[in-house]
Formats: C-alpha cells, structure tokens, sequence
C-alpha cells in the first residue's frame, strides 16, 4: 500500500479536488485478484526497502569496499559488452 499512500500525497499536495489518476487506481484496485497481488508486491517491496536501509546504516568500511569493487566489476562488464563505435 506504499504506492497508494504516495498517490494520495501527491494528490493532495498536486491538485484541489478529485485526482483523475487516483480514481481509476481506485477502480483499478477494486478488483480482488488484482488488490491481492498489490498487496503481496508491496508488502516485500517494503520489507526489502528496509532491510536495505538497515544494512547500508549498519554498514562496515570492509563491506563498503566489497561494494564498490562489485559496482566497478559490473559497470566494467557493462561497459565492455557495449557496442564500439
């Protein structure tokens, strides 16, 4: 329901009134199937979003190496498999 609850600040903060977009999300989510499965993906979006805030607080400057050498090897094998001009 994170989705939902930043639709609804933006719909406040964005327009005075009924909020075109937040309806047909509304209408949108009326349906069961599909309010079950926005609910199951938000609810692991939200648990992944903070257990990585969690680890990335509680991080230690050998795990922050580790990091960046994974990101410099991937960004390497990226740039490597683009296409030369």
């Amino acid at each position: 329901m994170l989705l939902l609850k930043i639709l609804e600040e933006v719909c406040i903060l964005g327009f005075l009134g009924s909020c075109p977009i937040c309806t047909v999300f509304d209408e949108f989510l009326s349906m069961p199937a599909i309010k079950a499965v926005f609910d199951f993906l938000s609810y692991y979006a939200n648990f992944y979003v903070i257990f990585l805030g969690r680890m990335w607080r509680d991080i230690t400057p050998s795990q922050y190496g580790i990091l960046l050498i994974l990101i410099s090897l991937g960004g390497y094998l990226l740039m490597r498999g683009a296409a030369r001009k």
